[in-house]
């Protein structure tokens, strides 16, 4: 059921209530003289709306409050509204601001809910195994671009020999079993899906050196070559990471 209130009962009615509301709106004139009715219309407290007689005065014909919470846009992962099963999408700038550079995509699907695991010898420098829901690696899929990999002799996977962050654009941690078209050995147990960097159209380059703990250097360079003239749509992305550390661990240099 809808109602009309006009600006002086509405404003009596969230004075008598205790409840506050801010509108900010180019009609500043109007509001000015709405503020002048509230001040008088407080002094004589709450009123009571009649349902059967709602149109009074001036009307409000619609009022709409929309926000959102900072926890929300802030979060490093996202749920997807059209998700049919539990899903987490974490992006480049979740990567950029969450994730070790060193890292490969163990440590980025770490951010989802019910995902965990811990690398050896620090962030991308050692074996490192993911576990999502308790599925243990081997009983779930890891695509890369929509292709699934894994070792030659199982459906495991060896993160540290494979997609470090720096080739990774975005993850997708699917919780569920995944649709019929998912491809790969182990759809019951989930999967992870990674993609590859976005690729520019305007020729670029890009170099990020950093150095941590355990004399750990990272070397990533990135270069684009924008759209290549004779070749419609064509452009190309090439990506040198490299990585030293003695590591946490004695005697196991990466």
């Amino acid at each position: 059921m809808r109602y009309n209130l006009s600006s002086a009962r509405l404003a009596r009615l969230l004075c008598g209530t205790g409840l506050g509301l801010v509108l900010v709106a180019g009609g500043a004139p109007a509001f000015a003289a709405d503020a002048a009715a509230a001040a008088a219309a407080a002094e004589t407290g709450p009123v009571h709306i009649d349902p059967e007689t709602p149109d009074f005065g001036r009307q409000v014909s619609e009022l709409v409050v929309t926000g959102a919470s900072a926890a929300v846009t802030a979060a490093p992962t996202k749920t997807p509204l059209e998700a049919t099963e539990p899903k987490s999408i974490i992006d480049r700038k979740a990567i950029d601001q969450f994730i070790p550079t060193t890292a490969d995509y163990t440590q980025i699907v770490n951010l989802s809910p019910s995902v965990s695991g811990t690398s050896t010898n620090g962030p991308g420098l050692g074996e490192s195994k993911s576990v999502i829901r308790g599925f243990q690696d081997g009983q779930y899929n890891v695509t890369y671009d929509g292709i699934a990999f894994g070792d030659a002799n199982d459906t495991t996977h060896h993160p540290a020999a494979f997609f470090p962050s720096s080739t990774i654009g975005a993850a997708v941690v699917d919780r569920g079993p995944g649709a019929a078209g998912d491809l790969g050995q182990a759809n019951f147990g989930g999967a992870v899906h990674l993609f590859s960097p976005t690729v520019s159209d305007v020729m670029g380059a890009s170099q990020k050196i950093t150095y941590g703990s355990f004399n750990t250097q990272s070397y990533v360079t990135t270069l684009q070559t924008g759209a290549i003239g004779p070749l419609r749509g064509a452009k190309l992305l090439l990506n040198f990471d490299e990585r030293l550390s003695d590591g946490e661990l004695s005697y196991a240099k990466g």
